[in-house]
């Protein structure tokens, strides 16, 4: 015991106390419950939702998310999208476009 106190000043006089502190576990009641934990608590005290309300519930959450996203989160997966840009040299070229675009000079002139 004297050397457990001992070593905890030792700790906080040498700053590892808060490095310490960091990897301890998570309290249990300050984790997330487990879903199916909390659904079978609301089955057993007889207040978990019925078939109609989680219905209601699947679509109001999947209204959310096209609303959100603009896509059917029930949809297949699409291709994955094209990148950017393909290399460098085309971004240069892009940019390019633009300077000329909106100025109306050549950028490897004016600048």
């Amino acid at each position: 015991m004297r050397y457990t106190k001992a070593a905890l000043l030792l700790a906080a006089a040498c700053g590892i106390a808060p490095a310490m502190a960091q990897t301890l576990p998570t309290p249990r009641s300050e984790r997330e419950p487990n879903p199916a934990a909390v659904q079978q608590r609301e089955r057993a005290l007889g207040i978990a939702p019925g078939q109609a309300q989680q219905r209601q519930d699947d679509q109001t959450l999947n209204q959310v998310f096209r609303d959100l996203t603009g896509q059917n989160p029930n949809a297949p997966a699409s291709a994955a999208p094209r990148p950017p840009a393909d290399t460098p040299a085309q971004d240069a070229r892009t940019e390019n476009r633009l300077y000329r675009d909106l100025t109306g000079q050549n950028p490897a002139t004016s600048r």
